[in-house]
């Protein structure tokens, strides 16, 4: 017999009726179980109180009642802002600015910093930038801004996002295949599909979505290539106990996007790029490519020329722009290097650094480089209602994360992650004192983490990447390649290299107590052990006997963290909030290994804000004010650094219609270091990095003399976002959007300013029965703007210009 969608459906009541039946108990409640998940698959349009939030303190609450901030994005918002990748989440919300971290998008930024990544509630490994996180697997997801609750575990300093799972489909078999193709080879399909069935007699459901892709990108030489493979399963196992189940494979292939190198004032204002390239010391032993031995200490820096490090115009260039007495002042280097070498005396004569025009597609990348990650999520939830007051939860997730990453600017890392994760949880309703709703639990978590990385050259400024092609005097050996001696060069200490394991338990409750029609409180208390221990791995193969016994480190931490927050309903459909946070937040090092008490961060977190309401629930509007105290771990000192922020962020969506929408936010913000700064890059202008290019020009200026404040540069202060939806027909629809932010800072020195811009992004598309045909086009004006970087390490040397105008066109086929 042939099961269709319809009769799927009919035999699973079947068994409902059954079963109720032969247990003597009323149909409704399995009938129920049903029809509430059958209406909930595609739960939420585009108003922010239309669908439960219920990753911030439990479920069932709206976001007009939480007392936090919190962008929410439905399936309905996915699709219209096209959200493929945390990269994207600079298009909707205040607060929100896209990640760029060497081009891959590993984790959220959120007023200002970083942010963690759960899933169905429960974290995710944390990956700064080994890959960017899959959105294969979900239909939607909130962003919660500042430290999460106590109930959901320590996270970086932005807050999180949280990423809710694909559900299945109980009411009918649906499915949908989607095309894709577009701007830079890209070439795009997502095939997802689901049905109701029956399990061993129970009402069940399954859903898999399988996505590909192959593209470019806008930038040279990087790609952004992956596959991901997700399946669902949720049963009704008895009348009081249902499991969700799920899990994702994910692979992804790439190389990092460095960006421009030797940044100028004028490379960021005019695309004017310093051309040249250093002395050739590419070296038999080293595979042909560059001596190492002298581009570190102390090969770089002692024994070596005054000149050593200084660029090489070609000799036609020079010939042909340097006048006759200024060039007698260069270093003939044409029969060995075939060009005139820049020199201190040149510059004191008044010589300038030459240029040539570049486009931002130019960048740091070598066709060879690659940065490929394979990821394995599995998680599950096992409910039970046996009591109508109370529920109780299982939570489980395991994932598996590996990555390898190679450039040949100079450097190298591979990394593998794994993350076993249980949570209980027992919701009680119905409490004293008044109507109580409490939530408790604990949680147990482990986390493996092993990191290479080789870090110990870089030297950014040697690739003039106005070239052709790449020579082998640019390709510095890293990581896994051999030196003379057939070692590799994984750096030798730990915070670079490093092999760890942590556990952390923890004790947990959240309390919302209605004290008044108008008055709530929110409660949330968490008791957490830590026990860790790291060593050097075994695979450093350079690493001496003494440097591994002086790696290897363990300890424990015992912390707490606590909030209280109070929700004022004046009137119908307003809400006002204070919210204050303390606790910890958890800094893994890259590629999540902890080595350090100095992992685990003091967190504080004050809000203050109203959400309204109005026009019978068509208009939202929330406006918020906070400052925070936090901490990020520096990997390249093996410590914490404290930081701090403050802003304003107002967010409104007004939907008078279904045909019709406005999705609005505004944002300022501010991030503080209270550390001075340590070692990383160093600011040069033009001339200093014609002299100094060929090595990594690093140094420590604690509190640089234009920012004694140490405000924090890499993103926006100032945002604003608009995105208007009307669909204007029954058959046709367009959307157009637009991002304003504020002239920034690039760097902590206040020497390098990114441009204030405005980019436009639209779309139209038509509909007709199953078919949707969707044409959009991301910055329709072709803004000249850049993507803001965390300046950290190496950001006075690397600057990222945001891609020209691109297009792509889907065809969706729903079945």
């Amino acid at each position: 017999m042939k099961v269709t969608p319809a009769l799927s459906l009919l035999l699973v009541c079947g068994a409902v009726a059954a079963h109720a039946q032969t247990a003597g108990g009323p149909v409704t409640v399995l009938e129920k179980f049903i029809i509430t998940e059958s209406a909930g698959y595609r739960a939420g349009d585009v108003l922010p109180t239309s669908r439960p939030v219920d990753s911030v303190f439990g479920p069932g609450l709206t976001a007009l009642e939480l007392p936090r901030a919190v962008t929410v994005i439905t399936p309905e918002l996915m699709r219209r802002f096209d959200l493929q990748s945390l990269g994207d989440l600079g298009r909707i919300g205040a607060g929100t600015q896209p990640a760029n971290y060497f081009g891959i998008a590993g984790t959220p930024y959120l007023r200002g910093a970083k942010a963690g990544v759960f899933f169905n509630g429960m974290g995710r490994a944390y990956q700064r930038n080994e890959m960017p996180v899959s959105f294969g697997s979900l239909e939607a997801l909130d962003l919660v801004k500042g430290p999460a609750p106590a109930h959901l575990g320590p996270v970086p300093e932005g807050g999180y996002a949280n990423f809710i799972p694909k559900s299945p489909y109980f009411d009918r078999a649906r499915g949908s295949l989607a095309v894709t193709v577009g701007s830079h080879n890209l070439r795009h399909a997502q095939l997802d599909y689901g049905s109701p069935f029956l399990l061993g007699g129970k009402p069940a459901a399954y859903r898999v979505s399988l996505t590909g892709q192959q593209a470019d990108s806008y930038w040279k030489n990087v790609g952004n290539d992956y596959f991901s493979a997700y399946a669902a399963l949720k049963v009704r196992l008895s009348e009081h106990l249902s499991l969700f189940t799920g899990a994702e494979y994910y692979d992804f292939h790439s190389n990092e996007n460095p960006g421009w190198n030797r940044v100028t004032q004028d490379l960021i204002d005019r695309g004017e790029y310093l051309i040249g390239e250093p002395q050739n010391i590419a070296s038999a032993a080293w595979g042909g490519i560059a001596d190492r031995d002298l581009l570190t200490a102390p090969g770089a820096f002692t024994g070596q020329p005054a000149n050593f490090r200084a660029l090489i115009l070609p000799a036609a260039v020079a010939e042909a722009r340097i006048a006759p007495g200024l060039r007698a002042l260069m270093e003939d280097r044409r029969a060995v290097d075939g060009g005139y070498r820049y020199t201190q005396a040149y510059f004191n004569a008044g010589g300038t650094a030459l240029t040539d025009k570049i486009d931002g597609s130019s960048v740091l990348s070598d066709p060879n480089d690659f940065a490929d990650s394979r990821d394995f999520l599995w998680f599950l939830d096992l409910v039970s209602t046996h009591d109508t007051d109370r529920t109780v939860t299982w939570k489980s997730l395991v994932e598996k994360l590996r990555t390898d990453k190679h450039s040949s600017y100079g450097y190298g890392v591979q990394t593998e992650q794994l993350v076993v994760d249980n949570k209980l949880l027992v919701e009680q309703r119905g409490l004293s004192p008044r109507d109580t709703t409490l939530t408790y639990g604990a949680g147990l978590r482990y986390t493996y983490a092993w990191m290479l990385q080789d870090f110990a050259a870089e030297p950014f400024n040697r690739r003039d990447i106005s070239r052709a092609t790449i020579s082998a005097n640019s390709r510095v050996p890293a990581g896994r390649d051999p030196d003379p001696n057939g070692r590799n060069l994984w750096s030798t200490g730990i915070g670079g290299s490093t092999e760890s394991d942590l556990w952390q338990g923890a004790l947990f409750a959240t309390a919302r107590t209605r004290w008044h029609e108008t008055l709530d409180t929110f409660l949330s208390l968490r008791a957490e052990t830590v026990n860790y221990r790291a060593d050097l791995p075994v695979e450093v193969g350079r690493a001496t006997l003494a440097q591994r016994e002086a790696a290897g480190r363990s300890g424990e931490k015992h912390h707490g963290s606590g909030a209280l927050s109070v929700a004022w309903t004046p009137w119908a459909n307003t809400n006002l909030y204070a919210s204050y946070q303390r606790g910890t937040a958890l800094q893994p090092g890259q590629g999540g290994t902890v080595n350090s008490k100095s992992n685990f961060a003091s967190a504080e977190l004050t809000e203050l804000g109203a959400k309204v309401s109005l026009l019978d629930g068509h208009l939202f509007a929330g406006l918020a004010g906070y400052e925070w105290e936090n901490a990020r771990f520096n990997d390249r000192e093996n410590r914490a650094e404290s930081l701090s922020g403050r802003g304003a962020e107002l967010e409104l969506t007004w939907a008078p219609t279904q045909d019709f929408s406005v999705i609005a936010s505004a944002g300022s913000q501010r991030v503080f270091r209270l550390d001075p700064l340590g070692f990383r890059a160093r600011y040069a202008p033009a001339e200093r990095i014609a002299l100094e290019a060929a090595t990594f020009d690093a140094g420590v200026t604690p509190t640089p003399a234009l920012n004694p404040q140490l405000i924090y540069p890499g993103t926006p202060e100032t945002q604003a976002k608009l995105d208007v939806a009307w669909q204007v027909t029954p058959a046709w629809g367009c959307s157009v959007g637009a991002v304003w932010s504020h002239a920034f800072y690039h760097n902590f020195e206040r020497t390098l300013v990114l441009p204030e811009s405005l980019v436009w992004r639209g779309s139209v598309h038509w509909k007709q029965g199953p078919l949707t045909v969707r044409l959009s086009a991301e910055n329709l004006f072709g803004e000249d703007y850049f993507l803001g970087a965390d300046p950290l390490f190496s950001h006075n040397n690397l600057v990222t210009k945001a891609p020209d105008a691109s297009g792509k066109l889907t065809v969706t086929w729903n079945f």
